[in-house]
């Protein structure tokens, strides 16, 4: 071919373009959730009389860890640690969490608001193709794709050669790693909005009227407050017993028992 160096540099040069545009793009959307999970990273703070910017901070920390983390794959065993990741990193975990991303689109989202949100931003909603390829088409073909996997695995080879099981172990651990989020997220959200988070916190803290039962006996720690009494703004309370007051108020409420409901009435 005429002039083969130059159709070489920008045959080269295209696949850097490519790479750099994959690259970025997954790049930036891991960044941009965890910016939106942690405020801190976006601020700027004051080192050494001067203003440093924690977003760039942040992301070049994150560009730092994922050179490091490449290092392995350039030595000369490299290729096969890469063959493994690139078995398990892109196989059925995606597949699994894009059936979980269609089921929750359309069936707990419902793709009547989905839709709407669309035409919120494109000005018309998805035509009848989209709703039947959506709720459908696409459910069925990954949801064939996922069982057609799994009932052909076989371990993943390199040249001829088979991976100890301990590199098996690695590579399943790396695929789960992305899919295990999906059930803590969705116990989090569920234990947030049930209350059931705080009933477990609370669980773990003493009652506010714990401590020998006779008041008499409450001295040191459990001075102050007595069992069942309310608090007595008019008192002079000495700083001691206004710590221990405000130690028994971080604690769980007390409970209504009997004897506090007797002594209302």
């Amino acid at each position: 071919m005429p002039v083969a160096p130059l159709w070489s540099c920008l045959f080269f040069f295209m696949m850097f373009t490519i790479g750099m545009g994959s690259m970025l793009s997954q790049l930036e959307t891991v960044i941009a959730a965890l910016l939106d999970e942690l405020p801190l990273f976006r601020t700027t703070k004051k080192v050494f009389n001067r203003n440093i910017s924690m977003n760039i901070v942040f992301r070049t920390s994150i560009c730092a860890f994922g050179f490091l983390l490449g290092i392995p794959q350039v030595t000369r065993g490299g290729f096969y640690l890469l063959n493994i990741m690139d078995s398990f990193v892109g196989g059925i975990n995606l597949l699994i969490i894009g059936f979980v991303e269609i089921v929750t689109i359309n069936y707990i989202y419902g793709f009547e608001y989905f839709a709407q949100d669309i035409e919120l931003m494109l000005g018309k909603k998805p035509n009848l193709y989209w709703k039947i390829c959506w709720k459908f088409v696409t459910l069925l073909a990954v949801g064939l794709i996922i069982i057609f996997l799994i009932a052909n695995y076989q371990p993943p080879t390199c040249v001829g050669l088979e991976y100890p099981p301990w590199a098996i172990s690695m590579g399943w651990l790396i695929s789960i790693s992305s899919i295990v989020w999906l059930p803590i997220l969705a116990m989090k959200v569920y234990c947030d909005r049930s209350g059931m988070w705080q009933e477990v916190r609370a669980m773990c803290h003493s009652d506010g009227d714990w401590g020998p039962a006779q008041e008499e006996d409450r001295l040191g720690r459990y001075a102050g407050p007595g069992f069942d009494k309310d608090f007595n703004d008019g008192d002079e309370i000495l700083v001691e017993e206004e710590e221990v007051i405000e130690d028994l108020k971080r604690r769980a409420p007390i409970p209504t028992t009997s004897r506090s409901r007797a002594g209302d009435v």
